[in-house]
């Protein structure tokens, strides 16, 4: 199977009561807070996961590759991308995933970037 052009990269989790794993976390804001978590790519029209990647704990992600290259954020999604180099395909994301850095990074293999950003801009309106 071939993917279509839009890919979307986005976490996961599973709930994880029963087991203990090294993998194992407590994120409060998600449904089950004892849960494995997961990165993940998939292919926007056919809903088709392409690659999973677990989030491990700090050390054992610092092993992974492109982890001594950039931060942890980018070298996610580029291990997440990189089986799809000079396709040009639309890599769609959340604001976790979300840099400039990413985004040039991306570019620099032949993607283009659609990506989720939270801002706050401060507006001030200056009465003459």
């Amino acid at each position: 199977m071939t993917p279509g052009a839009f890919l979307v990269a986005d976490e996961s989790t599973v709930a994880a009561h029963s087991l203990k794993t090294l993998f194992q976390k407590r994120i409060e804001r998600k449904p089950h807070p004892i849960c494995i978590e997961f990165k993940n790519i998939c292919d926007a029209e056919t809903l088709i996961v392409l690659k999973v990647e677990v989030n491990e704990t700090t050390e054992g992600n610092k092993l992974k590759k492109y982890s001594d290259i950039y931060k942890a954020t980018v070298a996610v999604i580029m291990r997440l991308c990189m089986m799809y180099i000079n396709t040009w395909r639309t890599i769609i994301y959340d604001s976790w995933f979300t840099s400039p850095e990413a985004s040039i990074e991306l570019f620099k293999w032949a993607y283009t970037v659609l990506a989720a950003v939270n801002m706050v801009i401060e507006v001030k309106f200056f009465q003459p």
